[in-house]
């Protein structure tokens, strides 16, 4: 009998169950039962992002969340100590302090091994939460395919401890249905789609059980719903099976819609990627529809007041008309861009990599138009900026003195081109290296242009 198949009042990890277990990454510890240190996990967790979305949180002196527990250990028992440690792993997550969130999973973790010991479906869960917060906290694949992986060894242990009264099998059927949407994720970033689409199938499988229980939650039925069948549409279009991925995106706007309701945001990110999936077609009448969805995510997006989201729509809008390639295309595009670059400079400030971006792409619509000395004003107004968010050693910069190169070519002045190409050059060597492709085009250019001229070379020197 497979796991699936078990009745939800019944002991279902069998003991002669047949499942191979996944062998663990070289870049982890071999023992599948055994918890990392928290010094070690800690360490391994990596430098905190520059831009915290903390901003709009209330700080305490310490720079934490407000209503985060930091009261004396002393004073509190183990199990009052685990649940501080998963609510603050919460408020953390809520605050965008990813690597905090971490350590205080982390600690959570260790806290439950200590309460429940280590053939226990609550470990597993512990495991499940620092994966889930790798994968949508930090984009870490490989750590959270690992832990996940480490929650269905022990699940899958004939000696594991699993919920007996309805409000705990809920809790673990809501974790046996989020880890392998976990493991699907990241099976699919691999391109690994078989195993992937066996974890959605077993994810639904266990999503069927949880929905059985008499404490079923219909919301959360709901969600998971949701999720697991946007899954299996990221997952037709990674395989591009256009028909299927086609049926499975509407299914998840029906979904959303029902549980939502029309012109909810949620179905802004849903109208992207499926416009983006679209345009993978590569043909007009691709573009076409990517733009048809884009606009209803924009439509969406005005509705709601949603200013980040306005920029995001507007600014996919303006990238896929430049593909048409036609005066009127070029013309939305603009219209589309100088409506972002007013929204971002009004939200972020014209410092913000999401405003230099817009300008950016406002420059391409300038130079297809042939308006380049309105290009060159943003261009060269941009350096500065761009040195502030990115750095002077940064690619952004590098592009951007390449681009003032070329528009300084295209109008004849060779030796102010010349200048540009050399700060382009030195910029590349550093970030790139000198063997780069790029690294190397950019010398190569440099050395026709000054073979054609009688310039002397040190005028040229950095």
């Amino acid at each position: 009998m497979s796991v699936n198949d078990l009745p939800t009042d019944d002991k279902f990890f069998d003991n002669n169950m047949e499942e191979n277990q996944s062998q663990e990454s070289d870049n982890f510890d071999s023992d599948n039962n055994s918890d990392h240190s928290y010094t070690t996990e800690v360490q391994n967790i990596g430098s905190m992002d520059g831009d915290q979305a903390s901003k709009g949180v209330p700080m305490n002196s310490n720079s934490q969340p407000a209503n985060v527990d930091n009261s004396n250990p002393k004073m509190k028992t183990t199990a009052d100590l685990l649940k501080e440690a998963a609510s603050n792993g919460k408020k953390y997550i809520a605050a965008g302090m990813i690597n905090e969130a971490i350590h205080e999973f982390i600690r959570a973790m260790t806290l439950t091994r200590v309460i429940f010991g280590s053939m226990h479906w609550q470990l597993a869960a512990s495991y499940v939460s620092l994966a889930e917060t790798y994968l949508q906290g930090k984009g870490f694949t490989a750590q959270a395919e690992y832990h996940a992986e480490r929650a269905k060894s022990l699940m899958l242990d004939s000696n594991i401890h699993i919920a007996t009264n309805n409000a705990d099998k809920l809790s673990m059927y809501n974790m046996l249905v989020n880890l392998h949407h976990i493991l699907a994720v990241t099976k699919c970033s691999e391109k690994k789609y078989v195993e992937s689409e066996k974890n959605l199938l077993k994810a639904e499988s266990f999503l069927e059980n949880l929905k059985k229980l008499p404490s079923s939650d219909s919301k959360l039925v709901q969600m998971w719903a949701i999720k697991l069948t946007l899954d299996f549409a990221q997952l037709y279009s990674k395989q591009k099976k256009q028909t299927e991925a086609e049926d499975t995106y509407k299914q998840v706007v029906e979904l959303i819609e029902a549980a939502h309701g029309e012109g909810s945001p949620q179905l802004i990110a849903l109208y992207l990627d499926w416009g983006k999936f679209v345009q993978q077609g590569g043909k007009r009448a691709n573009f076409h529809q990517s733009i048809k969805l884009f606009q209803k995510a924009h439509s969406i997006a005005t509705a709601n007041r949603n200013q980040n989201e306005l920029i995001n729509t507007g600014l996919m809008l303006a990238q896929t008309y430049m593909l048409l390639a036609e005066d009127d295309a070029y013309v939305s595009a603009e219209t589309y861009l100088r409506e972002c670059l007013t929204i971002s400079n009004a939200v972020h400030g014209e410092k913000h990599h999401k405003t230099l971006i817009v300008e950016d792409e406002l420059v391409r619509v300038l130079l297809k138009t042939n308006r380049r000395q309105e290009a060159l004003k943003i261009l060269q107004s941009g350096i500065t900026r761009k040195c502030a968010v990115h750095g002077y050693y940064s690619e952004k910069v590098s592009n951007a003195h390449s681009l003032i190169a070329s528009v300084h070519l295209a109008d004849g002045d060779i030796v102010t081109a010349l200048k540009s190409h050399q700060q382009c050059f030195e910029i590349q060597k550093f970030v790139l290296g000198p063997k780069h492709k790029k690294t190397i085009n950019s010398k190569s250019t440099i050395d026709i242009l000054k073979t054609n001229l009688s310039v002397p070379p040190k005028l040229f020197s950095p």
